[in-house]
């Protein structure tokens, strides 16, 4: 006769649980396991970490190779900027430097958590976490239908096909990838990060033996303007990264190198980003008049050649366009959706495609991005809160050498004083930043509300030729903030801070419990 089962062990009253789909332990065992992966944004336990940091090179690198990062190097030759070669150059090399550290260190953190990168910033900002999870979750949904349009029109120049065919196509082999999940993205980066390479490398023997073709800088002040705001652009692209390193750095076993971790995504994103950037800083005045993928099939001469370059901006577009709808499913879990991982990245897809779509029916895609752009500056305020909790965790708990899985990676904290204080400083490193902007749509909202032209860029538009810093301002401030309402939140007044919570492993507590 069998012994009948124990009851499950009692539950702590007022502890919150996730759905139990939403946290299913499913996920990959080892490197290229092509199993759905249906672990969310639960922590993954250290049992279940594998692989080698190098791993990270190949996907940051070939996340770069695009024609997105391309057309962010072309803006360096706008009227607006109207950098000459040399300056633009160092511009470019500048502003990626700075720019990926911080996506570097922000990747770091999910080595030693296990942790999405959303998810895990619940630790500083507890259930207030919905605020930033939102605004990943549009933003990566707004870039992913950008991205796709590239991929669309370069099958259209490639086989005549429709826009909208072409558009169809590109989302069925993103989503495919990107459903399956961590694994099928790692393994289609190493494959891509190659094939890439070569591609790109054709492309960028062409153009330069037709010599780099960019405008002149301008007389006077403006070329200060220029120079930083061509930095300002560079680094915006690169930072805007954060919100997701950590998504694909969580597998890894937990005592995998911080140098080595750190390098793997630096180095990589660095070397893509500057040769894609330059490649279309030197191709940019081939391509005016013409949409972006005419343009490049001009400059290879079309034929075969013209055949190979939009192989790879297909292909290049639809590798950056997975990890922008992976990243983005994980955000929207995080921001509390009640639905699995692969659910969520499908629902973030059509999303996109039905974006994509309303884009190409109209002259609205300029203002899109434009808008997607300016709401970016919260990112630079919200990593200074990221990194500097994370830095007060780990002096007070030496996690540089013993890392463990946190309670709030999967449980919901209250909003205290600490919570609201992350969410008090995004938004003002945010607001506080606006002035030293500089960017389309907040000279049109300049324009049409006369007092609001201090607001938006008055500081870079009357001191700095338009050179903005508002990336720098945003993190400086939103890290003094921070700091400040922290420092605050230990007065007798405001109560003290709140304790670090540390959790039992799941797979060590009776049936699973947490």
């Amino acid at each position: 006769m069998t012994a009948p089962s124990p009851a499950p062990a009692p539950v702590a009253p007022g502890r919150h649980h996730l759905n139990s789909a939403l946290l299913a332990d499913g996920g990959p065992q080892r490197t290229n396991d092509l199993t759905l992966e249906r672990r969310g944004i639960r922590p993954v336990p250290p049992e279940h970490r594998y692989g080698s940091t190098k791993r990270l090179m190949t996907l940051w690198f070939g996340a770069q190779i695009n024609p997105t990062t391309m057309f962010v190097g072309a803006l360096g030759t706008a009227s607006f900027i109207g950098l000459g070669w040399e300056w633009g150059v160092v511009a470019i090399v500048l502003g990626n430097l700075v720019g990926s550290v911080t996506v570097a260190m922000l990747g770091v953190i999910g080595v030693r958590t296990g942790s999405p990168q959303l998810q895990q910033s619940r630790e500083a900002f507890g259930r207030t976490v919905h605020f930033p999870a939102a605004l990943t979750w549009i933003t990566q949904i707004g870039f992913e239908a950008l991205e796709s349009i590239f991929a669309a029109e370069a099958l259209k120049v490639l086989t005549g096909m429709s826009f909208y065919l072409g558009l169809a196509i590109t989302f069925a082999c993103m989503g495919i990838v990107s459903v399956i999940g961590y694994e099928a993205i790692h393994l289609f980066q190493k494959v891509m990060a190659g094939v890439l390479l070569v591609l790109f490398a054709v492309i960028t023997v062409k153009t330069f033996l037709r010599g780099p073709h960019v405008i002149q800088h301008l007389p006077g002040g403006s070329f200060e303007g220029g120079f930083v705001l061509m930095v300002a652009i560079v680094l915006s692209y690169a930072i805007s990264w954060g919100v997701c390193p950590s998504d694909y750095s969580r597998y890894l076993p937990k005592d995998s190198s911080t140098t080595a971790t750190f390098s793997a995504i630096f180095f990589p994103m660095v070397v893509g980003m500057i040769w894609i950037e330059i490649l279309g800083f030197a191709a940019s005045s081939l391509l005016a008049g013409l949409s972006t993928m005419a343009g490049v099939n001009g400059i290879m001469g079309g034929g075969t050649l013209g055949d190979v370059a939009m192989l790879a901006m297909f292909l290049g577009t639809v590798s950056i366009m997975m990890v922008s709808d992976y990243s983005g499913a994980l955000a929207a879990q995080a921001l509390g959706l009640p639905i699995v991982r692969p659910v969520a990245t499908a629902i973030s897809a059509a999303c996109a495609f039905g974006i994509a779509a309303w884009l190409n029916t109209g002259s609205t895609g300029s203002k899109f991005e434009d808008v997607l752009l300016l709401i970016s500056y919260w990112i630079a305020p919200w990593s200074a809160v990221v990194l500097i909790d994370w830095a007060r965790r780990t002096k007070r708990l030496q996690w540089r050498h013993h890392s463990t899985i946190l309670e709030s990676a999967y449980s919901d904290l209250r909003a205290g004083w600490r919570e609201w204080s992350a969410v008090i400083a995004v938004v003002v490193g945010f607001v506080v930043s606006m002035p030293f902007s500089d960017t389309t749509t907040g000279y049109d909202i300049a324009a049409a509300h006369p007092a609001t032209k201090w607001f938006f860029g008055g500081f870079a538009n009357h001191f700095m030729a338009g050179g903005t810093t508002a990336f720098y301002v945003g993190f400086v401030v939103g890290a003094v903030v921070y700091l400040g309402l922290l420092a605050a939140g230990k007065s007798p007044a405001a109560g003290t801070d709140l304790p670090v919570k540390i959790a039992v492993e799941p797979s060590l507590q009776p049936n699973g419990a947490e």
